[in-house]
């Protein structure tokens, strides 16, 4: 079965026989390192990789959805690739690891690009108030060129860590916390569980769970922020949902 793909377009359902064969199109605009998502097929009919005429080999890695991904690393705008069902077997490219207090992703450099701090981890230098030590959140961020571009307890915004989630305005209870500005004393974030973790041959995941402390009640009250959160919380606990960590390609 052939496919044509529209990079940022969106992609026809698959029948329930597997994909052989995909045409990826580039569209208005030149294509390099994009990530193309197959929708979900059957059964998850999708070979572990495709290979192109010239040679290159495109692993695919499905998700908990059974949506397939591959990066394409190249195609010039206006253009199309074809590319056919490669039955040997791809390895993988993203590695995630525990690393004491934190979950490093890999792809066999030098230097990881992405790390997850689980646990608060210690402070970066002496003189910081404990009520800014935290957990759960991206750091360091590396780009592909090498250089870290997330910060950690910067000076004058101690509150900051690397890609983070927290709200400023929050009512709740008829209480008022604040989970971004720590400095406030009025909520705080904690990190509470590890779920889930993996790599793959396109992209790695991880699955976590957030506690919310409204330490302006009297004993504090705390809420879980948890990707598969739904429905009305119970009595008494704030329940949010801010979604996946998202996936990283390589």
């Amino acid at each position: 079965m052939s496919r044509w793909v529209w990079l940022g377009l969106g992609v026809a359902a698959l029948a329930s026989a597997r994909a052989e064969s995909l045409r990826l199109v580039a569209g208005e605009v030149d294509r390099r390192d994009s990530l193309v998502e197959l929708p979900a097929a059957a059964g998850g009919r999708y070979p572990p990789g495709y290979v192109a005429g010239d040679g290159r080999v495109f692993p695919v890695q499905l998700d908990s959805e059974g949506k397939g991904h591959l990066i394409l690393d190249r195609l010039a705008a206006g253009e199309s690739l074809k590319l056919e069902a490669a039955e040997r077997p791809v390895v993988g490219l993203i590695a995630a690891e525990r690393q004491g207090k934190t979950v490093v992703f890999n792809t066999g450099g030098e230097v990881a690009p992405v790390t997850y701090q689980a646990e608060a981890g210690e402070f970066p230098r002496g003189g910081i108030d404990e009520k800014y030590r935290r957990g759960g959140y991206v750091h360091p961020l590396v780009s592909p060129a090498g250089k870290v571009v997330s910060g950690d307890f910067p000076e004058g915004h101690l509150h900051h860590h690397g890609v983070w989630f927290a709200w400023t305005n929050t009512r709740f209870q008829g209480r008022k916390p604040d989970f971004w500005n720590m400095g406030a004393g009025t909520g705080k974030v904690e990190f509470e569980a590890l779920e889930s973790f993996g790599g793959g041959a396109v992209f790695g995941e991880l699955m976590g769970r957030h506690r919310y402390l409204d330490l302006t009640a009297s004993p504090p009250v705390e809420g879980s922020a948890h990707p598969e959160s739904e429905g009305a919380p119970p009595s008494g606990l704030a329940g949010f949902a801010p979604g996946q960590i998202p996936s990283i390609p390589r």
